[in-house]
């Protein structure tokens, strides 16, 4: 059951991440699409193929997702979190301010930065973690 819960809450906190993502990349004509941004990452390994990148990129997403997500269930095992409005505000939080610090050390390595108001992705990325974390909490409420 509790492998059922993780994969759910992966597979659907991690979509809505990515879809606020878009929508959010969308309303400010930003190129904030974690997909897009790992999947041009990828592209300096030289993978060939576009169509790959963006596979891989996905694929990266969803595992980062799911890691989250292992984390977040740990943490509730243990009794370091509950599922309240709180805990897992903070959780979002904390995923968001180390997804911040993960990007922030990927674009110093990168040869070539996207063209973008990176404070507003950090301001995108922190938020749409805490819709992550929500979603997530949300599947472990509803399963």
């Amino acid at each position: 059951m509790i492998l059922l819960i993780l994969l759910t809450a992966a597979f659907a906190a991690t979509a809505l991440k990515t879809i606020f993502s878009y929508a959010t990349a969308q309303l400010f004509r930003q190129p904030y699409q974690e997909p897009y941004l790992l999947a041009a990452l990828v592209s300096h390994f030289n993978v060939s193929d576009t169509k790959t990148n963006r596979y891989i990129g996905i694929s990266i997403q969803y595992f980062l997702g799911l890691l989250c997500v292992i984390g977040f269930q740990a943490l509730l095992s243990n009794g370091l979190m509950t599922l309240t409005y709180d805990s897992i505000l903070i959780y979002g939080s904390l995923i968001g301010i180390l997804s911040m610090i993960g990007w922030l050390f990927i674009f110093m390595q990168a040869r070539s930065k996207p063209q973008m108001n990176v404070y507003g992705y950090y301001t995108q990325l922190f938020m749409a973690n805490i819709v992550f974390a929500f979603a997530m909490a949300g599947c472990y409420i509803i399963i």
